[in-house]
This record gives structure tokens, sequence and C-alpha cells, in this order.
């Protein structure tokens, strides 16, 4: 799922700027939860005139629950792999 909105090259989805500032991975993940549809579909739609995105990205930028709960665990995930250990 990351992968497809963060590519190691091109334009990504901007998730950490709409964030804003979090003390744990935790407030952060809920202040994206938390993100209004405006700025979730800005984001999405910003990075869709530059690339093309999968089609479930226009869930994140509705803010579907379910999908931002999917983006959530797939963000956990990588922080417990490359981040925890270090």
């Amino acid at each position: 799922m990351l992968a497809s909105l963060l590519p190691a090259r091109s334009w990504m989805v901007d998730l950490f700027t709409p964030c804003g500032l979090s003390d744990t991975l935790e407030h952060g993940l809920d202040n994206l939860r938390h993100r209004t549809r405006a700025t979730l579909r800005c984001e999405i739609d910003d990075t869709a005139r530059r690339r093309r995105l999968p089609s479930w990205s226009g869930r994140l930028a509705d803010g579907e629950p379910e999908w931002l709960d999917h983006l959530g665990s797939a963000i956990r995930a990588i922080h417990q792999a490359a981040v925890v250990p270090y």
C-alpha cells in the first residue's frame, strides 16, 4: 500500500504534512485519521495529476475510515520494521 503512495522515485502523496507535529507515531496516525476530507482529497488529487495512483486511493481521499485504518496499519508495520530496531 505504501509503495503505491510513496514510490522511491516520482511525486508522492504527502501523508506527513497534514499530520502536523506529533510526539508519537500513534498521535501522528490519529492526526492523519482526523484530517478533513478536503485536505485528504487535495493531497490525493495533487499527486494524481502528476502520476497514476491505484483506484483505492480515492477511498483514502474520501476519508473512508476502513481505508484510513489500512493506511495506519501499513505505516505501523513499516515503522516497526524500519525505525524501531534503530
